[in-house]
């Protein structure tokens, strides 16, 4: 198994410039509960919008705080 774990929520529209709150948020969540199944592993969480396609990452630093925030 890999060194770190990747997640990625498919999203339909166009990509924004910034991930909206809500999608970070969502991001967050997933990212805890998957912490919590591969523990020691790094987990990076990602939005895949299919208009492009283009794949955009969350940073661990951003996610840590809407964690937080919630």
């Amino acid at each position: 198994m890999g060194a770190e774990i990747w997640l990625a929520d498919f999203k339909t529209g166009a990509p924004a410039a910034r991930l909206p709150q809500a999608y970070l948020a969502q991001l967050a969540l997933y990212r805890a509960a998957v912490q919590e199944l591969y523990p020691g592993k790094a987990v990076r969480a990602f939005v895949l919008w299919l208009e492009g396609p283009r794949l955009q990452e969350a940073s661990s630093a951003e996610l840590d705080a809407t964690l937080a925030a919630l």
